[in-house]
């Protein structure tokens, strides 16, 4: 997932993270900088709301990788930036 993205993917996998409690759900662990999904959730918090300022500061001592589900950290973060 990278920041031009459309929103209908993210849409899309919004519909999926709903089948949460169904067995089909897969999580899609990948190896990100732990920055990403807070950098990638304000660009697309700017798009969707062009008027809203979003600050993001990273920490000096964050790991460069971890393993996460990009899309589902991101996805909960433009939720929490959106409200």
């Amino acid at each position: 997932m990278n920041f031009s993205q459309p929103l209908s993917d993210l849409i899309d996998r919004h519909l999926r993270l709903q089948r949460l409690s169904h067995g089909d759900f897969e999580l899609d662990f990948t190896e990100y900088s732990p920055g990403f999904p807070a950098l990638q959730a304000r660009a697309l918090i700017g798009d969707a709301y062009p008027g809203r300022q979003v600050e993001a500061s990273l920490a000096n001592d964050l790991p460069t990788q971890v393993t996460m589900d990009c899309d589902l950290v991101t996805m909960a973060l433009m939720k929490i930036f959106a409200s």
